[in-house]
């Protein structure tokens, strides 16, 4: 099992819109390069969104699925990239001031790479999902700084409203 936190300028709330946009996936997580769908309901539980990871033409094509969804604190998903790996990937988020912890668990359950699923593999999860947490954080900051630019867009707009 390999478990990772980050923190990051942005609310919960905008973290989880982040989770809550299947598409995004390929641009933050590491190795995805495509997401083909996804279900209208997701983040709900048992919504999924069809994925490729690795190069488009050539990759192995899968698909995520919600276990469990609390917004804005918990997403929990069954990432599936078969024939080598199923895992159990959980998003916690956690309010710390102005910021928010980002936990990230992934415990691989099945899969022809499971049978070999030691130290020194989750060595390689915690790596990967070093940068898979640090796209994120990029990703959830830049869906803050664009709530407040559109707040302070509308703010402004009805204070010259009120001028007229």
């Amino acid at each position: 099992m390999a478990t990772n936190r980050i923190t990051v300028d942005a609310s919960p709330e905008d973290v989880f819109d982040v989770l809550s946009d299947a598409h995004s996936y390929a641009g933050w997580v590491v190795g995805a390069s495509e997401v083909r769908g996804a279900d209208a309901s997701w983040p709900d539980a048992r919504a999924s969104f069809s994925h490729t990871q690795g190069v488009p033409a050539l990759g192995l094509r899968d698909s995520t699925t919600v276990i469990e969804s609390q917004r804005p604190r918990r997403l929990r998903l069954r990432v599936r990239l078969r024939p080598l790996l199923t895992s159990e990937v959980l998003f916690e988020l956690r309010q710390r001031g102005s910021k928010t912890e980002i936990t990230m668990v992934e415990h691989p359950e099945g899969g022809l790479l499971n049978p070999v699923h030691n130290p020194i593999v989750d060595a390689a999860f915690k790596l990967r999902n070093v940068e898979t947490l640090r796209r994120l954080k990029r990703w959830s900051e830049y869906t803050a700084r664009r709530r407040l630019q559109k707040a302070a867009k509308r703010q402004t707009a009805r204070s010259r409203g009120r001028a007229s």
